[in-house]
């Protein structure tokens, strides 16, 4: 029951940050699983040189990214990606970053229990 419970909620966190791009503009955010790296951050505030380097940087255990597309609309841009070789995290992960002010943190399961992580 918890592993399910583990998977579930950094989908939901994802799900309740997917918005914060457009109501914060100082935030992204994204989720990496073994399906990925999807994520949206808004154009206004964040490049996509900066977006891929910290996706890149905190989610690929390489450091670098294998593929990268994204779709824009209305200033906020929806992200795809994947890493070279491995990410960083065994189990499913959800980041909020805020490199305006410096903030944010990842949220994992590790070894059955579900953490979060300052940046």
């Amino acid at each position: 029951m918890f592993k399910r419970f583990s998977l579930i909620t950094p989908v939901l966190l994802l799900a309740a940050c997917g918005a914060t791009s457009s109501s914060n503009p100082e935030m992204f955010s994204f989720f990496a699983s073994e399906r990925g790296i999807k994520g949206s951050y808004n154009l206004a505030t964040y490049s996509q040189a900066h977006v891929r380097a910290r996706v890149a940087g905190l989610a690929c255990k390489s450091g670098k990214l294998a593929s990268y597309s994204e779709t824009n609309k209305d200033g906020i841009v929806s992200f795809d990606s994947a890493c070279v070789g491995p990410q960083s995290y065994e189990e499913s992960t959800a980041f909020t970053v805020n490199d305006v002010q410096k903030t944010g943190h990842i949220t994992t399961s590790m070894d059955g229990q579900l953490i979060q992580k300052k940046l």
